[in-house]
């Protein structure tokens, strides 16, 4: 059996309609249809997962789904996950606690919606920590400078850099989180490349 919505992408501020599928059941996909007649297909081991990614590829051409699961606050359970298969997920309290059950496919306010880095930054803000579940989710996660960044450079790599840098500063190499590839397009592609020099603790401790 295979499910389908339909939830509104902003584009530059113009929201357009799409539809979205998902099956039922194991093993966990979700699909995209543009308005331009375009199918996104990611896969993941449930679907919060499929869903940060279809969010990164969409948020690498501009766009942004509105939906619940891009809430800032909004995250599953480790029970939710799997009672669900990632479809179910709460919105947090300041403490980090789980407030409210919300289905992430349901519609949202699209002022209220944020890129995936934004969010996972969120939910580590009000968990007061950001721990191995939120570090493993956010492997792939993209910031909007970084898609920017991309733009400027097809065919080469953008860096993720730990702290604050003028652009004359010379970054030091324990300040690079890792690189991403950029095609031809200027869309980054692939998994996140780590640095094995990066060394957080030093960057805080030089700030």
């Amino acid at each position: 059996m295979v499910n389908h919505a339909e939830l509104p992408v902003s584009n530059s501020g113009v929201l357009e309609r799409c539809e979205i599928t998902w099956p039922a059941e194991p093993p966990w996909w979700l699909e995209i249809q543009l308005p331009d007649g375009e199918r996104l297909r990611v896969e993941a081991g449930d679907l919060f997962d499929a869903l940060l990614e279809l969010r990164r590829r969409l948020e690498a051409d501009g766009r942004m789904l509105v939906c619940q699961g891009a809430l800032p606050d909004v995250w599953p359970s480790g029970m939710s996950s799997q009672m669900s298969g990632g479809r179910i997920a709460y919105r947090l309290g300041g403490d980090g606690r789980g407030l409210e059950r919300v289905d992430v496919f349901d519609p949202a306010d699209p002022d209220e919606v944020v890129c995936v880095a934004d969010q996972l930054e969120g939910v580590a803000s009000r968990r007061g920590r950001f721990d191995q579940e939120i570090a493993g989710r956010a492997a792939r996660s993209i910031s909007p400078e970084l898609v920017e960044e991309a733009k400027r450079n097809p065919g080469g790599w953008v860096y993720e850099i730990e702290g604050d840098f003028g652009p004359a500063e010379a970054i030091p190499s324990n300040a690079i989180r890792g690189a991403w590839k950029v095609d031809d397009g200027g869309r980054i592609v692939g998994d996140l490349v780590p640095n094995p020099n990066f060394r957080p603790e030093r960057v805080r401790d030089s700030d």
